[in-house]
């Protein structure tokens, strides 16, 4: 374990503590971009049209903030790939920053790789809303499993 692994893992307990939305979203601001990036790209790479895009952070229940969102037309093989793609996309980025990159003998490169980490691997983790819209779509969903399950063996 290095600095940078330490430092992310501070990042990713702040976001956990904090208890304020308003404080949250703007910490959670990069986050919140890549997450809702990593939607919007997948989305258009595989043809969903991506329609909306947005940053503003809404309340949509009783203790439950919306910090971001994309809205795409949804395929059947597709959806699982675009709801879920913080987890494999952000969360191979941030596993290469965190584990595979080589390190660095410069401690200020090193919080910094250490901050991107934890930035990358609290935006990996998906949303109810991620995990509803990707459950409603089993098939693209099973094909996304299947594929992440032979790269990892």
């Amino acid at each position: 374990m290095n600095l940078s692994h330490i430092v992310a893992g501070l990042i990713c307990l702040h976001f956990l503590t904090t208890r304020r939305i308003a404080m949250l979203a703007v910490q959670s601001l990069p986050s919140t971009v890549a997450h809702e990036l990593s939607h919007f790209v997948v989305a258009l790479l595989l043809g969903c049209r991506p329609a909306g895009f947005s940053l503003i952070p809404k309340r949509v229940r009783d203790n439950y903030w919306e910090l971001g969102s994309v809205t795409f037309t949804p395929g059947k093989l597709s959806t699982g790939f675009v709801a879920l793609a913080p987890l494999w996309v952000l969360g191979a980025a941030s596993y290469w920053i965190l584990w595979l990159r080589p390190s660095s003998a410069a401690i200020g490169e090193e919080l910094l790789w250490g901050m991107v980490g934890g930035i990358t691997a609290w935006a990996a983790i998906p949303s109810s809303t991620d995990v509803a819209v990707a459950l409603r779509y089993p098939a693209g969903t099973a094909l996304l499993a299947c594929i992440c399950a032979l790269l990892l063996v």
